[in-house]
């Protein structure tokens, strides 16, 4: 059973290797060095630890039973900025797990992320929509996407 939580300070560093893990099996081929290296450097353990000590992303591990399979970050309450699973763990509903903690955690009233090419049926699954077409950044190849929620039920902040 795939159990999601907070993740310690500690944490980081393995989370550190299950985004990167994640990220070049999806995009080794696909992105360009420049991507692959601006990536590797966002993810790096030191640049986690930064990020949740600053306070404004939360970081969050899938776990099944006590091995860290996906990773999901939230920044400032609502921009999804992370969220990967390692690729022999995909299609378990580990992803779709952690989105929904990750968007029970977010108070806005929209919430976005610049998902991956490859992620976009996933993320349309769960209600977000393009809102503009293939865009590059430092070699990252992302398309803006965001959902909208209506009624306050849908975003009262939980753990």
């Amino acid at each position: 059973m795939i159990q999601v939580r907070l993740l310690a300070p500690e944490e980081l560093p393995a989370a550190s290797d299950v985004l990167w893990k994640s990220y070049y099996a999806a995009e080794n081929g696909k992105t360009s060095l420049e991507g692959m290296t601006t990536f590797r450097d966002l993810v790096a353990p030191l640049s986690l630890q930064m990020n949740a000590f600053a306070g404004d992303v939360l970081f969050y591990g899938a776990f099944d039973r006590e091995t860290m399979v996906g990773v999901g970050a939230v920044k400032d309450a609502s921009h999804v900025l992370l969220l990967y699973v390692l690729p022999q763990e995909q299609r378990r509903g580990v992803g779709s797990r952690l989105l929904k903690r990750l968007l029970r955690r977010t108070g806005a009233a929209a919430v976005t992320v610049n998902a991956a090419p490859d992620a976009v049926p996933f993320y349309e699954k769960h209600g977000f929509v393009a809102v503009s077409s293939l865009q590059v950044k430092d070699g990252i190849r992302f398309i803006p996407m965001i959902l909208r929620r209506i009624g306050q039920e849908d975003f009262v902040k939980k753990g």
